[in-house]
Protein backbone atom coordinates (compact mmCIF):
# COMPACT_ATOMS: atom_id res chain seq x y z
CA UNK A 1 0.00 0.00 0.00
CA UNK A 2 1.47 3.51 -1.20
CA UNK A 3 1.34 6.42 1.13
CA UNK A 4 2.04 10.12 0.25
CA UNK A 5 1.29 13.13 2.47
CA UNK A 6 -0.08 15.62 -0.67
CA UNK A 7 -3.72 16.77 0.14
CA UNK A 8 -6.46 15.54 -2.09
CA UNK A 9 -9.86 15.33 -0.94
CA UNK A 10 -12.32 18.11 -2.25
CA UNK A 11 -16.27 17.65 -1.56
CA UNK A 12 -18.32 18.55 -4.40
CA UNK A 13 -21.62 19.61 -2.63
CA UNK A 14 -23.34 20.07 -6.05
CA UNK A 15 -22.92 16.55 -7.93
CA UNK A 16 -22.62 14.69 -4.23
CA UNK A 17 -19.68 13.13 -5.23
CA UNK A 18 -15.71 14.09 -5.50
CA UNK A 19 -13.92 16.99 -7.62
CA UNK A 20 -11.01 14.79 -9.26
CA UNK A 21 -8.40 14.05 -7.07
CA UNK A 22 -4.94 14.89 -7.26
CA UNK A 23 -2.62 11.49 -6.46
CA UNK A 24 0.97 11.69 -6.22
CA UNK A 25 1.25 8.19 -7.78
CA UNK A 26 -2.12 8.26 -10.25
CA UNK A 27 -2.85 10.47 -12.62
CA UNK A 28 -7.02 10.87 -13.05
CA UNK A 29 -8.35 12.26 -16.01
CA UNK A 30 -12.38 12.25 -15.15
CA UNK A 31 -15.17 9.95 -14.01
CA UNK A 32 -16.16 7.41 -15.73
CA UNK A 33 -19.83 7.46 -15.15
CA UNK A 34 -21.79 10.22 -14.41
CA UNK A 35 -24.03 7.78 -11.68
CA UNK A 36 -20.85 7.20 -9.90
CA UNK A 37 -18.63 10.57 -9.49
CA UNK A 38 -16.76 8.79 -7.40
CA UNK A 39 -15.10 6.51 -9.63
CA UNK A 40 -12.39 7.55 -12.24
CA UNK A 41 -10.27 6.53 -14.96
CA UNK A 42 -6.57 7.36 -15.06
CA UNK A 43 -3.11 5.95 -15.42
CA UNK A 44 0.05 4.85 -13.39
CA UNK A 45 2.33 8.18 -13.66
CA UNK A 46 5.62 5.37 -13.57
CA UNK A 47 4.25 2.95 -15.68
CA UNK A 48 1.48 4.15 -17.64
CA UNK A 49 -0.88 1.49 -16.90
CA UNK A 50 -4.56 2.30 -17.61
CA UNK A 51 -6.45 2.13 -14.37
CA UNK A 52 -10.17 2.71 -12.80
CA UNK A 53 -10.18 4.15 -9.26
CA UNK A 54 -12.48 4.51 -6.61
CA UNK A 55 -13.04 7.06 -3.80
CA UNK A 56 -15.03 7.17 -0.68
CA UNK A 57 -18.36 8.65 -1.55
CA UNK A 58 -19.01 10.63 1.71
CA UNK A 59 -21.96 12.63 1.14
CA UNK A 60 -23.57 9.11 -0.58
CA UNK A 61 -22.75 7.82 3.15
CA UNK A 62 -24.53 10.97 4.80
CA UNK A 63 -27.74 10.64 3.10
CA UNK A 64 -28.42 7.34 4.31
CA UNK A 65 -26.51 7.78 7.89
CA UNK A 66 -26.45 11.45 8.95
CA UNK A 67 -25.07 10.19 12.44
CA UNK A 68 -21.75 8.66 11.28
CA UNK A 69 -18.62 10.34 9.94
CA UNK A 70 -19.19 9.87 6.42
CA UNK A 71 -15.49 10.10 5.55
CA UNK A 72 -14.73 7.51 8.03
CA UNK A 73 -17.52 5.06 7.01
CA UNK A 74 -16.62 5.78 3.41
CA UNK A 75 -12.90 4.65 3.63
CA UNK A 76 -14.02 1.19 5.65
CA UNK A 77 -16.63 0.31 2.76
CA UNK A 78 -13.45 0.30 0.28
CA UNK A 79 -11.25 -1.67 2.85
CA UNK A 80 -13.51 -3.73 2.95
CA UNK A 81 -14.23 -3.96 -0.48
CA UNK A 82 -10.46 -4.48 -1.19
CA UNK A 83 -10.16 -7.24 1.18
CA UNK A 84 -12.51 -9.29 -0.44
CA UNK A 85 -11.83 -9.24 -3.73
CA UNK A 86 -8.17 -9.59 -3.15
CA UNK A 87 -8.81 -12.86 -1.84
CA UNK A 88 -10.44 -13.82 -5.09
CA UNK A 89 -8.83 -15.82 -7.95
CA UNK A 90 -10.49 -16.64 -11.14
CA UNK A 91 -9.76 -15.83 -14.72
CA UNK A 92 -13.22 -13.95 -14.94
CA UNK A 93 -12.92 -11.74 -11.80
CA UNK A 94 -11.20 -8.48 -11.79
CA UNK A 95 -8.01 -8.19 -9.29
CA UNK A 96 -6.98 -5.34 -7.91
CA UNK A 97 -3.87 -3.52 -7.96
CA UNK A 98 -3.93 -1.88 -4.56
CA UNK A 99 -5.86 -0.47 -1.74
CA UNK A 100 -3.56 3.28 -2.26
CA UNK A 101 -3.75 6.00 0.72
CA UNK A 102 -3.14 9.57 0.47
CA UNK A 103 -3.33 11.45 3.94
CA UNK A 104 -6.47 9.60 5.33
CA UNK A 105 -8.17 9.17 2.47
CA UNK A 106 -8.45 5.39 0.71
CA UNK A 107 -8.81 4.72 -2.80
CA UNK A 108 -9.55 1.35 -4.60
CA UNK A 109 -7.00 0.72 -7.43
CA UNK A 110 -8.04 -1.70 -10.49
CA UNK A 111 -7.02 -2.11 -14.26
CA UNK A 112 -8.84 -0.93 -16.51
CA UNK A 113 -10.96 -3.79 -18.26
CA UNK A 114 -13.26 -4.46 -20.98
CA UNK A 115 -14.27 -2.54 -23.95
CA UNK A 116 -18.48 -2.02 -23.15
CA UNK A 117 -20.41 -3.18 -20.12
CA UNK A 118 -22.45 -6.33 -20.85
CA UNK A 119 -25.63 -3.99 -21.35
CA UNK A 120 -28.29 -6.08 -23.58
CA UNK A 121 -29.26 -2.38 -24.81
CA UNK A 122 -25.35 -1.45 -26.10
CA UNK A 123 -25.38 -1.49 -29.95
CA UNK A 124 -22.11 -3.81 -29.31
CA UNK A 125 -23.47 -5.97 -27.41
CA UNK A 126 -26.72 -6.41 -29.19
CA UNK A 127 -25.10 -7.40 -32.47
CA UNK A 128 -22.87 -10.30 -30.62
CA UNK A 129 -23.94 -13.94 -32.10
CA UNK A 130 -25.99 -15.62 -29.57
CA UNK A 131 -23.34 -18.57 -29.11
CA UNK A 132 -21.27 -15.08 -27.91
CA UNK A 133 -23.70 -14.08 -25.63
CA UNK A 134 -24.29 -17.23 -23.90
CA UNK A 135 -20.65 -17.98 -23.51
CA UNK A 136 -20.21 -14.33 -21.81
CA UNK A 137 -23.41 -15.43 -19.38
CA UNK A 138 -21.56 -18.74 -18.40
CA UNK A 139 -18.69 -17.34 -18.17
CA UNK A 140 -20.33 -15.11 -15.25
CA UNK A 141 -22.10 -17.64 -13.67
CA UNK A 142 -18.53 -19.48 -13.35
CA UNK A 143 -17.31 -16.83 -11.76
CA UNK A 144 -20.40 -16.70 -9.40
CA UNK A 145 -19.92 -20.27 -8.60
CA UNK A 146 -16.46 -19.40 -7.67
CA UNK A 147 -17.54 -16.88 -4.97
CA UNK A 148 -20.20 -19.33 -3.81
CA UNK A 149 -17.36 -21.91 -2.80
CA UNK A 150 -15.36 -19.27 -1.62
CA UNK A 151 -18.41 -18.31 0.83
CA UNK A 152 -19.37 -15.05 -0.90
CA UNK A 153 -21.89 -13.27 -2.06
CA UNK A 154 -21.68 -10.64 -4.64
CA UNK A 155 -25.42 -8.71 -4.30
CA UNK A 156 -24.92 -6.23 -7.34
CA UNK A 157 -24.79 -8.53 -10.36
CA UNK A 158 -25.88 -5.85 -13.60
CA UNK A 159 -25.14 -4.82 -16.92
CA UNK A 160 -22.53 -2.29 -15.18
CA UNK A 161 -20.58 -4.63 -13.39
CA UNK A 162 -19.49 -7.14 -15.92
CA UNK A 163 -17.08 -5.98 -18.47
CA UNK A 164 -16.67 -7.41 -22.00
CA UNK A 165 -13.96 -7.36 -24.39
CA UNK A 166 -12.51 -10.10 -27.23
CA UNK A 167 -15.82 -12.43 -26.13
CA UNK A 168 -14.36 -12.29 -22.28
CA UNK A 169 -16.57 -11.60 -19.64
CA UNK A 170 -14.88 -9.96 -16.25
CA UNK A 171 -16.87 -9.12 -12.90
CA UNK A 172 -15.84 -6.10 -11.44
CA UNK A 173 -17.30 -3.98 -8.25
CA UNK A 174 -17.53 -5.97 -5.12
CA UNK A 175 -18.87 -2.81 -3.02
CA UNK A 176 -21.75 -4.70 -2.12
CA UNK A 177 -20.61 -8.26 -1.37
CA UNK A 178 -21.00 -9.88 1.91
CA UNK A 179 -19.11 -13.27 3.54
CA UNK A 180 -21.82 -15.73 3.95
CA UNK A 181 -23.27 -15.88 7.39
CA UNK A 182 -22.64 -12.24 8.03
CA UNK A 183 -26.06 -10.35 9.70
CA UNK A 184 -26.48 -7.07 8.50
CA UNK A 185 -24.65 -4.16 9.86
CA UNK A 186 -24.24 -0.35 8.83
CA UNK A 187 -22.26 -0.70 6.01
CA UNK A 188 -25.04 -2.70 4.42
CA UNK A 189 -27.74 0.22 3.90
CA UNK A 190 -24.55 2.15 2.65
CA UNK A 191 -22.68 -0.58 -0.11
CA UNK A 192 -26.58 -1.75 -0.90
CA UNK A 193 -27.24 -3.30 -4.03
CA UNK A 194 -29.28 -1.63 -7.14
CA UNK A 195 -32.44 -1.58 -6.12
CA UNK A 196 -33.91 -2.77 -9.39
CA UNK A 197 -31.80 -5.72 -9.46
CA UNK A 198 -31.66 -7.06 -5.88
CA UNK A 199 -33.77 -10.31 -4.75
CA UNK A 200 -36.83 -9.39 -3.08
CA UNK A 201 -35.16 -11.40 0.62
CA UNK A 202 -32.00 -9.05 0.45
CA UNK A 203 -34.32 -6.31 1.64
CA UNK A 204 -36.25 -8.76 4.91
CA UNK A 205 -33.70 -11.19 4.97
CA UNK A 206 -30.96 -10.72 8.25
CA UNK A 207 -28.90 -13.53 6.39
CA UNK A 208 -27.72 -13.23 2.93
CA UNK A 209 -27.57 -16.63 0.99
CA UNK A 210 -25.91 -17.05 -2.91
CA UNK A 211 -29.56 -17.55 -4.22
CA UNK A 212 -29.55 -13.91 -4.03
CA UNK A 213 -27.06 -13.58 -7.19
CA UNK A 214 -29.32 -16.61 -8.44
CA UNK A 215 -32.23 -14.10 -9.50
CA UNK A 216 -30.19 -10.77 -10.03
CA UNK A 217 -28.04 -13.02 -12.63
CA UNK A 218 -31.63 -14.79 -14.33
CA UNK A 219 -32.82 -11.53 -14.50
CA UNK A 220 -29.73 -10.30 -16.74
CA UNK A 221 -29.42 -13.86 -18.91
CA UNK A 222 -33.31 -13.04 -19.91
CA UNK A 223 -32.62 -9.62 -20.66
CA UNK A 224 -29.74 -10.21 -22.79
CA UNK A 225 -31.15 -13.38 -24.28
CA UNK A 226 -35.03 -11.87 -25.27
CA UNK A 227 -33.59 -8.30 -25.62
CA UNK A 228 -37.34 -7.61 -22.99
CA UNK A 229 -36.98 -6.58 -19.26
CA UNK A 230 -38.56 -9.42 -16.70
CA UNK A 231 -40.23 -7.44 -14.46
CA UNK A 232 -41.60 -3.99 -14.27
CA UNK A 233 -39.98 -2.02 -11.06
CA UNK A 234 -41.56 0.39 -8.70
CA UNK A 235 -39.73 2.06 -5.18
CA UNK A 236 -36.74 2.12 -6.52
CA UNK A 237 -35.28 3.42 -3.46
CA UNK A 238 -37.63 1.84 -0.83
CA UNK A 239 -38.50 -1.86 -0.71
CA UNK A 240 -38.50 -3.30 -3.47
CA UNK A 241 -41.51 -4.56 -4.87
CA UNK A 242 -42.99 -5.83 -8.80
CA UNK A 243 -45.96 -5.17 -10.58
CA UNK A 244 -47.15 -8.14 -12.99
CA UNK A 245 -43.97 -10.40 -14.16
CA UNK A 246 -43.09 -9.70 -17.80
CA UNK A 247 -40.99 -12.39 -18.41
CA UNK A 248 -42.89 -15.23 -20.48
CA UNK A 249 -41.46 -18.84 -20.20
CA UNK A 250 -41.78 -19.36 -24.78
CA UNK A 251 -39.08 -16.43 -25.14
CA UNK A 252 -36.84 -18.57 -23.63
CA UNK A 253 -38.23 -21.76 -24.23
CA UNK A 254 -35.77 -22.92 -27.65
CA UNK A 255 -33.16 -22.82 -24.70
CA UNK A 256 -34.33 -25.86 -23.30
CA UNK A 257 -33.30 -26.64 -20.06
CA UNK A 258 -31.23 -23.17 -19.65
CA UNK A 259 -34.38 -21.35 -20.76
CA UNK A 260 -36.21 -23.08 -17.63
CA UNK A 261 -33.57 -22.34 -15.11
CA UNK A 262 -33.46 -18.96 -16.26
CA UNK A 263 -37.19 -18.74 -15.74
CA UNK A 264 -36.92 -20.62 -12.32
CA UNK A 265 -33.81 -18.59 -11.01
CA UNK A 266 -36.15 -15.60 -11.77
CA UNK A 267 -38.49 -17.07 -8.71
CA UNK A 268 -39.47 -15.01 -6.12
CA UNK A 269 -39.15 -17.18 -3.27
CA UNK A 270 -35.43 -18.31 -3.18
CA UNK A 271 -36.09 -21.67 -1.98
CA UNK A 272 -37.23 -22.37 -5.17
CA UNK A 273 -34.37 -20.73 -7.14
CA UNK A 274 -31.76 -23.41 -9.03
CA UNK A 275 -27.94 -23.71 -8.02
CA UNK A 276 -25.72 -21.40 -9.70
CA UNK A 277 -23.81 -23.99 -10.50
CA UNK A 278 -26.47 -25.91 -12.52
CA UNK A 279 -26.92 -22.22 -14.21
CA UNK A 280 -23.19 -22.27 -15.15
CA UNK A 281 -23.20 -25.89 -16.62
CA UNK A 282 -26.23 -25.92 -18.60
CA UNK A 283 -24.95 -22.22 -19.93
CA UNK A 284 -21.74 -23.78 -20.82
CA UNK A 285 -22.83 -26.72 -22.66
CA UNK A 286 -25.59 -24.73 -24.53
CA UNK A 287 -23.01 -22.19 -25.68
CA UNK A 288 -20.84 -25.02 -26.89
CA UNK A 289 -24.39 -25.59 -29.38
CA UNK A 290 -24.54 -23.70 -32.73
CA UNK A 291 -27.50 -21.31 -33.27
CA UNK A 292 -27.75 -19.70 -36.22
CA UNK A 293 -28.59 -16.10 -36.39
CA UNK A 294 -31.34 -14.74 -38.95
CA UNK A 295 -28.91 -13.96 -41.64
CA UNK A 296 -27.28 -16.85 -41.42
CA UNK A 297 -30.79 -19.67 -42.12
CA UNK A 298 -30.53 -20.97 -45.28
CA UNK A 299 -32.34 -19.19 -48.20
CA UNK A 300 -35.88 -20.93 -49.44
CA UNK A 301 -35.51 -21.56 -53.12
CA UNK A 302 -37.94 -19.28 -54.50
CA UNK A 303 -41.21 -21.74 -56.00
CA UNK A 304 -41.25 -22.25 -59.57
CA UNK A 305 -43.90 -20.60 -61.65
CA UNK A 306 -45.28 -23.06 -64.19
Amino acid sequence: MAETETPTRVQDGISGGLKIPQLAEYELRGIINPDHPNVFLGRHKESGLEVVVKAARPIFVKSIKPELDPMLVGNICLCYEHAIQETLDHPNILSPIELYRQNDDFYLVTPRVGETDLYPQDSYIRKLPEQVKLSLLAQTASALSYCKKEGLVHLDIKPANIRVENKKATLIDFGAARRLGERHCVIDKIAMSTPDVAAPEHRFDSIITPSADVFSFACLAYELLTGHKPFEYIDHFEVLRYKSPLHDRKAVARFGKTGELIIKGMAYKHTERPEIEELAEALREQSARYYPQPSEQPSVPSPVLV
